[in-house]
């Protein structure tokens, strides 16, 4: 069965951090066969990617900021790091430390605020632009309703709410970002729990501003910032909703879902790893298509599709 024309007249371009081979690389959804490198777009390979620990890189996005110049691709790592990499040159134009414990997720905002958020200690680090260590940070607890664990798996900012959302555990958390660019810091705004389990990943959903991608033990989900409600209205929902541990989602303005998922059958390298990535496409009669794009060589943690705007 051929590829849609939805997935092969325009860009579907798929963020991946490939742990196994320490590079961060861009795969095209037109490109039905990934047994090779031929459907990769745009790649990042460090001449020593034992330095940056690549093998434990994950919260990867993709911004346009014109302070950095342009593209950029922002990461972090399992060494207390985050990085700020020119899409253009392939250099690193900022590297920060102090990040936490098990980095996550980065977030760079317009002005140039950088912001990491770690999975073991819960911790928030906010930079100042261009600063190397944190101008403030704080510690997230009680991260679900029945325990204390710190957790954060997702930092996303909001331009429409000017609000940065924060994700982990069972909560949902909107902080406003205070202070001065140069001495930033971060408020609580609002709390929401999810009543579909633990949150793995935080996307926004393209084309709708009023909209967040959350990966849950539960599935993928959407929250309704007006509403303030979870629920399944998201396009794809049905193939969304299948799989319990999902560590990346992503949908284009067109309504394609894509997303990576740990089953028994698509586990490898790592318990959290896997070489397959599911896009799910809407069809005109309201049925959809999911199909497997399959990378016998790499292991992929989160993917973030390649979009350099916020929402």
């Amino acid at each position: 069965m051929g590829l849609p024309s939805i997935l092969t007249e325009s860009k579907h371009y798929v963020g991946l951090c490939d742990q196994k081979n320490g590079r961060i690389i861009l795969r095209d959804l037109a490109v039905p066969d990934w047994s090779d490198d031929s459907s990769i777009v745009w790649e990042y390979r460090r001449n020593d990617p034992g330095s940056e620990n690549f093998r434990w890189t994950a919260g990867l996005k993709f911004r346009h900021n014109d302070l950095y110049g342009g593209d950029v691709a922002i990461y972090c790592g399992s060494r207390s790091e985050g990085y700020i990499l020119s899409m253009e040159t392939k250099e690193i134009l900022l590297k920060v430390r102090d990040a936490g414990v098990n980095p996550h997720s980065a977030e760079l905002l317009p002005n140039g605020i950088f912001i990491v958020g770690s999975s073991n200690d819960g911790r928030l680090a906010v930079y100042a632009p261009g600063q190397m260590t944190p101008a403030f940070t704080t510690i997230l607890h009680g991260t679900n309703d029945t325990t204390s664990i710190p957790d954060v798996h997702g930092v996303l900012w909001d331009p429409k709410y000017e609000v940065l959302w924060v994700a982990g555990g069972s909560v949902l958390r909107a902080f406003k970002v205070d202070g001065t660019v140069d001495n930033p810091r971060l408020s609580l705004v609002d709390t929401y729990y999810t009543p579909h389990g633990c949150i793995h990943d935080l996307a926004p959903i393209y084309g709708d501003p009023n909209g967040l991608l959350l990966s849950t033990t539960g599935g993928i989900i959407k929250f309704h910032k007006v509403d303030k409600d979870f629920s399944y209205d998201y396009s794809c929902s049905a193939s969304g909703r299948k799989f319990g541990y999902v560590p990346g989602c992503g949908l284009y303005t067109d309504g394609v879902l894509t997303f990576t998922a740990i089953t028994r059958d698509t586990k490898v390298y790592r318990d959290w790893d896997t070489n397959v990535v599911f896009a799910c496409v809407p069809l005109p009669d309201g049925e959809q298509m999911t199909f497997r794009y399959e990378a016998p060589k790499d292991a992929y943690y989160k993917l973030r599709i390649f979009n350099t705007n916020y929402q």
